[in-house]
């Protein structure tokens, strides 16, 4: 049996264990830090640890690998695409909300081993009524293209309603700049799907999203909204009754399909029941894990540090497009706009050529793939040959933005000297991966 072990962690408010992250009470001053810290992911996408019902300040992203559209000043940038975990909960007419109510028996833990975020606490409302809440979501590692929520209620000590409504929404942004133009939506029984595409890149996105409950009589309501298609799903609480509310969402791009909606409504109708899914997700961690592990006795601190650094490289690294690498923040939000850093196979493709060939292969592709990007870049510095960029996105030009806008409104615009400084660099000392073919 696992003990819990405190660490001197710069985060509080957390506990550890060999394979996992618990945060044992909720800290609104540590939200944006600890929806970092909470990221899940699969390889095809990475979600932020985004409160599912929301929070005042929250930075709610999903970010696809390679979904990339251009932006003024920084060249191009990761597509933050709809909030797939978003869901509004009323118990007994009362929106649940973490900055309202009586919190207790509060926990949240990444569970670094089955690739699953898990959330269970107990909530007094306004009203004086109590409730059970559990709250599990995970990218699927054995479906790439599939992730999922599932919320647990228990009425406490009352009887009343349960409502809880979803949506798929277009209207998302990168921190106000929106990417999306909106094509298409649909409605069917207890489905809903949405068709998206970038307003230069030209990229489309396809989700299909199922809302269902489970453990009593139900209702429900489905709302054409523009750009926002909307599920709602009702039932009656009965004291110390668990009701379960379930939400399947699929996701494709032109990146791998030519009719991505179409492939997220298919994908959507033949997915077996949630535990089946789930045993099949745990069952490819526990493979991928197999070979990745390392163990580090008598350090549960190090130990702790290595599993969750090799997790957040392994829900990063696409088993199967290689058009993409990993960004220098992985997909856990928008720093560094998900450009991939010149030295990103120094530090981690030899973990990946040991473990994960497959992947340290990919990573290497994308290398290949952006090839001519490198080229112009040679080209624009005077050089023969290929010169690796600073930071590179899809074509493998070099996308380093030349600006940073101050912190200070009334301050200057600070420059950006990286991509420019290498070159110097790089004339004084040759380096690996940064100059091919002088």
């Amino acid at each position: 049996m696992q003990q819990t072990v405190l660490i001197n962690a710069p985060l509080p408010g957390l506990t550890y264990q060999d394979w996992s992250v618990t945060e044992t009470h909720f800290d609104p001053a540590q939200l944006a830090s600890h929806e970092t810290l909470f990221t899940i992911g699969n390889g095809y996408l990475g979600t932020r640890g985004s409160l599912e019902e929301g929070y005042p300040g929250a930075m709610a992203a999903t970010l696809i690998q390679g979904l990339y559209d251009d932006l003024p000043v920084v060249y191009t940038e990761l597509v933050n695409c709809p909030d797939w975990t978003a869901m509004v909960i009323r118990i007994n007419g009362e929106v649940f909300q973490l900055d309202q109510g009586e919190l207790s028996h509060y926990s949240r833990t990444l569970d670094l081993k089955q690739g699953i975020l898990r959330r269970s606490f107990h909530w007094r409302s306004p009203k004086g009524e109590t409730v059970a809440l559990v709250l599990e979501r995970w990218a699927s590692f054995a479906d790439r293209h599939l992730a999922l929520v599932r919320l647990e209620v228990t009425a406490l000590d009352f009887e009343g309603s349960l409502e809880v409504q979803s949506s798929l929404s277009g209207k998302v942004d990168n921190k106000g700049y929106s990417h999306w133009r909106w094509l298409e939506q649909g409605i069917e029984g207890d489905r809903l799907s949405l068709s998206l595409a970038t307003r230069n890149s030209n990229q489309t996105l396809g989700i299909a999203m199922e809302l269902s409950l489970h453990g009593a009589p139900a209702t429900s309501d489905n709302w054409p909204i523009p750009e926002y298609p909307t599920r709602s799903v009702r039932c009656h609480l009965t004291e110390h009754k668990t009701v379960t509310v379930e939400k399947r969402v699929t996701f494709y791009t032109t990146q791998e399909s030519a009719n991505p909606l179409l492939d997220a409504r298919k994908a959507l109708l033949e997915l077996p029941d949630y535990h089946l899914l789930r045993d099949r997700h745990i069952a490819a961690w526990h493979k991928v894990w197999q070979d990745s592990d390392i163990v580090i006795e008598g350090d549960d601190q190090a130990q702790l540090a290595v599993r969750y650094n090799l997790f957040q490289v392994l829900i990063t690294a696409s088993p199967s497009n290689t058009q993409v690498s990993i960004p220098a923040k992985t997909l856990s939000g928008f720093g560094y706009h998900g450009h991939v850093f010149w030295d990103t196979e120094i530090f981690i493709l030899p973990f990946l050529i040991y473990t994960q060939p497959h992947l340290a292969k990919n990573l290497l592709t994308y290398r290949y793939n952006t090839l001519q990007g490198a080229r112009r870049k040679a080209i624009a510095d005077g050089y023969k040959g290929a010169m690796y960029a600073w930071e590179s996105a899809g074509t493998g030009d070099e996308v380093t933005p030349r600006w940073a806008l101050p912190k200070d409104p009334y301050g200057e615009d600070i420059r950006i000297w990286c991509a420019i400084a290498r070159c110097i660099s790089v004339r004084m000392w040759p380096m690996p991966f940064g100059n091919i073919g002088r």
